[in-house]
């Protein structure tokens, strides 16, 4: 058995996650958790990580091209920091050659 769940499964469980909730809490004990926004999103069902277990699944492909660009977005940034060091080291020497010669 897969653990995908089609539309219609996923609004059927959360018809029926509300309609548990609602017959095991009174109106005041319903308004306060809103309140307080504990677990409960605005159509009233509790968020027991839905949203993951309904999201699309990323195939292989996805994952390594989604991996590749974190990696490229590291190199990057650490081929900015290094050229920022190399600039800063440069202009040290600069600055310290000039104090020599005066």
């Amino acid at each position: 058995m897969s653990g995908k769940v089609g539309k219609n499964e996923a609004k059927r469980l959360k018809a029926q996650a509300l309609k548990e909730f609602q017959s095991e809490t009174t109106e005041e004990e319903r308004e306060r958790i809103l309140r307080r926004g504990m677990g409960v999103d605005l159509g009233g069902a509790l968020q027991k990580g839905e949203e993951k277990v309904f999201e699309k699944k990323l195939t292989k492909e996805e994952k390594k091209a989604a991996m590749a660009a974190k990696r490229a977005e590291l190199a990057e940034r650490r081929a900015a920091r290094k050229a920022e060091k190399e600039d800063e080291r440069a202009s040290g020497e600069r600055s310290s050659g000039q104090r020599e010669e005066e």
